[in-house]
């Protein structure tokens, strides 16, 4: 039986990316990004809003994140839209 490792952050992406990178030991000292902690992970949640979000009438919407440009995909229509504070489109 294969174990799925699974991470559900309350914070936003930017953020959980932040401190991810700091328990991992990657430090973004030089302004660059480094998204080496995802590998240790199956599915990466963020904003979750929990305890809300294990609710089964739960209706969140959920978008992908594009790492490298901190994009939101909404996983509806593939619609890119940017995170509050984010980068704009």
């Amino acid at each position: 039986m294969q174990n799925n490792i699974k991470i559900i952050y309350y914070s936003l992406w930017d953020y959980t990316n932040i401190v991810m990178n700091f328990l991992s030991g990657s430090s973004e000292v030089d302004g660059s990004k480094s998204f080496a902690w995802l590998q240790s992970f199956d599915v990466v949640i963020t904003g979750s809003a929990k305890p809300g979000f294990f609710h089964e009438k739960n209706h969140a919407n959920l978008f992908g994140v594009v790492p490298e440009t901190e994009m939101l995909l909404n996983t509806d229509n593939g619609s890119p839209m940017s995170q509050a504070g984010g980068p704009c489109l």
